[in-house]
Formats: structure tokens, C-alpha cells, sequence
């Protein structure tokens, strides 16, 4: 990770990057991190895409992953999702049989 910034500071400089992109936008959190750090390790995308799922809320947007829902189809900060706006889309929590 830089020197000079952390997780965190990395995971909000991504959410700003989210919040300028158009709804619908399809991206992963490793490509806009990498933007933002190239340097970043796999340990640090873990964490700043943890943060960024932690937070994205906040904008009144999330992240719409569902496309990959049951799927094995690699490292969680490389799957694409859709950016949703929270107003106009709300976000739609589907249970599994483990969660009931």
C-alpha cells in the first residue's frame, strides 16, 4: 500500500470515485482502488473493498452484485457491480436457507 495513505483513505477516495460515475455504471472495487493506489496488494484490496461496502450507504447509493449471487467467480474486490441509487432503487436483501 502507498505510504502515504491508508485503507481507509483509499476506500473513500473510491466511494468518491462512485459517487461521480453515472447509476448503472458497471465496476469493481479492484479497478477503481487500483486507480487510486496501483501499488495496493491483494491484502489491501480485501480491506478497502470491506470499507467501501461498509460505507457506500452513506452516498444513497450501493453496490448491486447480484448478477454473481451462488456463483464462484473469483476475488470479491474483482466482481463487478452495478451502481444503484438507493431513492430510486431500493436495495433488495434475498435470504438464503443458512440466514433463516
Amino acid at each position: 500500500m502507498s505510504d502515504k495513505m491508508t485503507y481507509r483513505e483509499i476506500g473513500a477516495a473510491v466511494i468518491e470515485k462512485i459517487k461521480k460515475l453515472p447509476i448503472h455504471t458497471e465496476v469493481s472495487t479492484g479497478e477503481l482502488a487500483l486507480e487510486v493506489c496501483p501499488e495496493c496488494s491483494e491484502n489491501d484490496l480485501f480491506k478497502i473493498e470491506e470499507y467501501v461496502y461498509k460505507n457506500i450507504r452513506k452516498t444513497g447509493r450501493w453496490l448491486d452484485k447480484s448478477r454473481y449471487d451462488n456463483m464462484i467467480v473469483g476475488l470479491p474486490y474483482n466482481i463487478p457491480f452495478v451502481i444503484r441509487d438507493s431513492a430510486t432503487e431500493p436495495e433488495i436483501i434475498i435470504m438464503d436457507d443458512r440466514e433463516r
